[in-house]
């Protein structure tokens, strides 16, 4: 049975705070992940026609970046985040099934002799180029199968 929140935590705990390219991981009906590539451009790989894989149930995406605090008066950063002096290394697990979502975020940040990491997961609605870019690879999959 498919398990987003699942799915989702076991990658962002395991996953690692820098990766050199993008994952994506096909989802089987029994919630197994496997890979179907990696790439340093991940609209590259959800831009690929997965329909022919009959086991794919859904897809989940792994980055790593930088994030760092948001201006309260325009609602984006003062510079890049990679540049600012608050910013800390994010990895990102975004899960999509045929069935739901989940999000998960895995925080690193220095404190003195030491690395403290924070995972949250979210199953609010996500939005962006990302999400758009996963949906429409979704959709594709969702034509194939049920039409």
């Amino acid at each position: 049975m498919l398990n987003e929140r699942t799915i989702t935590q076991d990658i962002a705990f395991e996953s690692p705070m820098e990766l050199s390219k993008s994952i994506l991981y096909g989802v089987d009906a029994g919630g197994s992940t496997f890979v179907l590539g990696s790439s340093s451009d991940i609209y590259a790989l959800l831009d690929n026609n997965y329909s022919d894989i009959e086991e794919l149930y859904g897809i989940v995406i792994q980055t790593t970046g930088w994030e760092a605090p948001l201006n309260p008066e325009t609602g984006e950063t003062d510079c890049p985040p990679s540049e600012h002096a608050e910013r800390r290394r994010v990895a990102l697990v975004v899960t999509l099934t045929l069935n739901g979502f989940c999000v998960g975020m895995k925080f690193a940040r220095h404190v003195p002799g030491a690395v403290i990491e924070e995972t949250t997961i979210d199953e609010s609605l996500p939005s962006g180029l990302l999400w758009d870019a996963m949906n429409e690879c979704m959709d594709k999959v969702k034509k194939a199968r049920f039409n």
